[in-house]
């Protein structure tokens, strides 16, 4: 069996994980059209509510789902590489104990 180089999978760890947080970030960017949604409402500004909510609506399903792709990318390269690495009854023990 051939051992990945530890630098090597940092890196890829490093990558993932940046796009998973990158991917994130996107989605708490949503928190400005919120505040304006809200500002609308205060103001009853029913057009602002209008477009705002449909700004939301459209945006919020795009960001969410690269979000989802970002964190399985994730989850396979950091979570089930390590644990392919592993024993078999070893990994079965660990995951067992959380």
């Amino acid at each position: 069996m051939k051992l990945k180089e530890p630098a090597a999978e940092l890196s890829k760890h490093w990558e993932v994980m940046q796009d998973l947080e990158d991917a994130f970030g996107q989605i708490a960017s949503m928190e400005f059209l919120v505040e304006q949604l809200h500002k609308a409402v205060e103001e009853d500004n029913t057009t602002a509510i209008i477009d705002t909510t449909d700004a939301l609506t459209s945006f919020l399903p795009v960001y969410t789902a690269n979000w989802d792709d970002k964190f399985g990318k994730a989850w396979k390269q950091v979570v089930e590489d390590d644990t392919s690495a592993c024993e078999p009854l070893a990994c079965a023990d660990h995951l067992a104990d959380d």
